[in-house]
């Protein structure tokens, strides 16, 4: 298991998938989502990964972090997304930027850690063993 602390929060990286945890009251910017791809890519060690980004704190993001990673401008080896939530409020909120911004990469929300860890597990195990 690898781990980084960012500025917002910290990443662990195990068996092809990036855990992000954001801090409580963390608000993402565009310097976030540039640091969280530059080290998943540094963790991974430039193979294939799947994020599982916890959303269980209270946090923001701003409209230009969240239409930047929604382009998908850091989808370098990121081949999906299992997000994390816990309120009716966080859920419609990710769901109005799954679909509003339509991210480009598979992209699903979650209650359970190990759920979301079990898809991201699949959905790497699936892509992977085509190559």
């Amino acid at each position: 298991m690898k781990e980084k602390e960012i500025r917002n929060g910290k990443l662990t990286y195990e068996n092809g998938i990036l855990l992000v945890k954001f801090n409580e009251g963390a608000e993402v910017e565009l310097q976030d989502i540039d640091e969280i791809h530059s080290e998943a890519l540094r963790l991974s060690n430039g193979r294939p990964y799947c994020t599982v980004t916890d959303s269980r704190v209270n946090m923001t993001s701003n409209k230009e972090a969240r239409e930047y990673a929604s382009k998908g401008l850091y989808k370098e080896n990121h081949l999906a997304n299992a997000i994390l939530v816990n309120s009716t409020a966080v859920r419609l909120m990710a769901n109005f930027y799954i679909q509003f911004y339509k991210p480009p990469i598979p992209t699903k929300l979650f209650n359970s850690e190990i759920e979301a860890r079990e898809w991201a597990g699949r959905f790497l195990k699936e892509v992977t063993s085509k190559n």
